[in-house]
């Protein structure tokens, strides 16, 4: 028995340095390799396995190769209105949402074209944070207000304005407790 523990021991022992000399690596992505800004401050990875990255001044899509920028141009209904990305959501039949400065977009994929989804809304300005909720309802947090999107159907069903809501007290709690200036939380 004294035998067994000190080979395994041994074995053990002998093993180690295979564990330590492990290397882990990391690979860096910036404006030398395409980003559009050195601020991202969202990243994603879709189904497709494309890592999507909002920067301040657009939004980046990452093949593993290259890097695509989507840029804003104000006045084209086709592309992103503002270039400061605040967040990005996903939702299960792979749409991705874009919170910017000036409203939320849904990028349709086979077309390569963004849809404001908000402009009538009374949250149309700073999207700070987006949240799905299961597999049908998103949430989007704006500094005016709050928005809720039925994802089946094209326009917001429920909004809350004037709630508040600061670029540093924009994190959801717990599902959806968040801080307010106005009350102390809201739910």
């Amino acid at each position: 028995m004294k035998n067994k523990s000190w080979i395994l021991l041994l074995l053990l022992g002998s093993m180690a340095h295979l564990a330590i000399a492990q290397r882990f690596g990391l690979e860096a992505i910036g404006k030398e390799q395409g980003l559009s800004h050195s601020l991202v401050k969202s990243i994603t990875q879709d189904r497709q396995g494309f890592m999507w990255f909002g920067t301040g001044n657009g939004l980046c899509r990452y093949d593993g190769q290259q890097i695509k920028c989507f840029k804003a141009r104000p006045g084209d209904s086709t592309a992103l209105g503002n270039p400061i990305i605040n967040c990005l959501e996903l939702t299960p039949n792979g749409d991705l949402y874009v919170g910017t400065q000036n409203g939320l977009y849904r990028y349709a994929t086979t077309e390569e074209r963004f849809i404001h989804m908000d402009a009538a809304s009374v949250v149309h300005n700073n999207i700070l944070q987006l949240y799905r909720d299961g597999d049908s309802l998103l949430w989007a947090l704006g500094s005016s207000g709050l928005l809720r999107f039925n994802l089946a159907a094209p326009e917001p069903s429920d909004t809350q304005p004037d709630i508040g809501l600061t670029q540093s007290n924009a994190p959801f709690l717990n599902g959806l407790w968040f801080p307010t200036s106005a009350t102390a939380m809201l739910r």
